[in-house]
């Protein structure tokens, strides 16, 4: 199982739909900062490499849950078991 904020990093850019420079435009506007994140710094909190602070984990939290919960139910039209949900699910809630 996985548990790492960069989850909820992912998943909120996954659910926008933007590679990483767009994403760090468009949560430097949210939090109200003049420039936007770098990609490589998304993809530092998408690896694990470096931890987003909370306001940036807070700001992505429920894009976050609304990517995980579409992946969620695709998994289970699928007929994939309960247990294959399980990172899914912790990687969401980091």
């Amino acid at each position: 199982m996985t548990n790492r904020p960069g989850g909820v990093i992912r998943y909120a850019r996954i659910e926008l739909d933007l590679d990483q420079a767009g994403f760090g435009a468009w949560l430097a506007g949210e939090l109200g900062r003049a420039e936007p994140y770098p990609p490589q710094r998304v993809s530092e909190w998408e690896n694990g490499r470096k931890s987003p602070r909370r306001n940036i984990r807070v700001a992505c939290a429920p894009l976050a849950a609304k990517a995980a919960l579409g992946k969620i139910k695709i998994m289970v039209a699928m007929g994939k078991p309960d247990a294959d949900l399980t990172d899914v699910i912790v990687d969401s809630q980091s």
